[in-house]
């Protein structure tokens, strides 16, 4: 538990959060420029914009052509189509793109259940490559909750291709900040 929260520290130093604040009201969130920090934001309207599409949000969405179908206390559901400017040399998707997918895809199923104020950041995460994907290819990343704990959340999701067929598998533990 120690190397968890010395590494949440560390997290909290890089992107600038304040983990020590007890901050739980907050006006809405604002569409901020990158580098800006959000002090206070409503994750319920950070929800809605996200699932109407309205994307500069979360600009890493935005640069990736990630799409939020849905999200809820069960489960998130991202859709993301690999463009030609996501593929490695190798002429597949970059391992990196699909793992950014699937933890997106955990941390929007993380975000229904915090408390209005609160935050999350991925504290371990593994991936399981098991099929590459090719340009042009749809996928749908999958999230669900395993155990909501207070400080923690353990959430797995699958990565599926538009054939339905399993191209990654992820497991992941997120740490509830605020």
């Amino acid at each position: 538990m120690k190397m968890v929260l010395r590494l949440a520290l560390l997290l909290s130093k890089l992107c600038n959060i304040d983990l020590l604040r007890k901050d739980t009201g907050g006006s809405p969130l604002k569409k901020v420029p990158l580098g800006i920090r959000v002090e206070r934001y409503d994750m319920k309207e950070y929800l809605h914009s996200m699932l109407a599409g309205e994307h500069a949000v979360n600009p890493l969405f935005e640069t990736l052509g990630l799409r939020l179908l849905e999200a809820d206390a069960q489960g998130a559901t991202v859709r993301c189509e690999a463009r030609p400017d996501l593929m490695q040399g190798g002429g597949v998707l970059a391992g990196g793109i699909l793992a950014t997918m699937l933890d997106e895809a955990m941390a929007h199923a993380v975000l229904p259940c915090l408390e209005n104020g609160a935050r999350t950041a991925t504290v371990e995460m593994s991936v399981r490559y098991l099929r590459p994907v090719a340009s042009g290819t749809g996928l749908l990343a999958k999230a669900r909750i395993i155990k909501k704990g207070r400080t923690i959340m353990t959430v797995e999701a699958d990565a599926l291709d538009d054939q339905q067929r399993l191209v990654a598998r992820a497991a992941a533990s997120f740490m509830v900040i605020g």
